[in-house]
This record gives C-alpha cells, structure tokens and sequence, in this order.
C-alpha cells in the first residue's frame, strides 16, 4: 500500500464522464500521461474496473519513473519471449511491453488470482513482485 500511496502522489488523477474523454473508443477511456504525471479514467465503470484501471494505470508511471533500465530490459525480455495467448493476462498486453506490465503490475498489487499460467506469465508475476518489494 506505501508504493500505491507513493505513485498516487506524484500523479494527478482525473474521473470524467463520456463527454470529457471526447467520445474515444473504449479502451482508451483510461489513459497515462508521462508530461505532466496524469492518469484519465471515465466514470462508467464499475468500482472493480475502475480500482483495476486506476492500478493498471500507476503501473505506467512505476515503469517510467520508478524501473531502471536494467529491470525494464529483463521484463522486456520474458515479455518478448511470449509463444501463446496465456502469455499475457488479457489481449490488450499483446499491444506493447508497457500495457502488458501493467497488467501484470495491477494484478500482483491486487493480488488478482488468474486460472491460467504459463510459465511465461508465472515468471512476469514473479519478477513484478520482486520489483516492488
């Protein structure tokens, strides 16, 4: 919780409504800006969508301001060795290795419990956890 309190504090967090998110496709109703530190996220969701997007989305800014290098490339590296779809926790992680760690980010500080496992995304888990220790 002291990390999530951190992150919240060095972003500015923005619930809107549909018209204020310029009526944009759906999933890009949340949103993270790097310049200034912003998180976007319409009101339509429900509370356990938004709690998800909300982390989903402080998980950017831990891979931007917060991960060294060295941490971004060893993530990068299990992200790239993907071979099947339960490499990534839902189909929006196969965009880039910034929304799948996310993902990952929001499920382990949600301590989010998945049916599936590949030892791929075991490995993700596994190393996300040790991040943020």
């Amino acid at each position: 919780m002291e990390l999530l309190a951190t992150l919240l504090l060095a972003v500015t967090v923005t619930m809107s409504n549909f018209s204020f998110c310029d009526g944009e496709i759906a999933w890009k109703h949340t949103r993270y800006n790097t310049k200034p530190s912003e998180i976007r996220i319409c009101t339509w969701y429900t509370p356990k969508e938004t709690v998800f997007f909300l982390v989903h989305e402080l998980g950017h800014e831990y891979w931007f301001k917060i991960m060294t290098d060295q941490e971004r490339e060893e993530y990068n590296e299990l992200y790239n060795k993907r071979v099947h779809t339960l490499d990534v926790m839902r189909e929006y992680g196969k965009k880039n290795v910034e929304e799948d760690f996310a993902d990952i980010f929001a499920l382990v500080i949600l301590k989010k419990k998945v049916w599936y496992k590949s030892e791929n995304f075991t490995r993700k888990t596994e190393l996300v956890s040790k991040y943020i220790k």
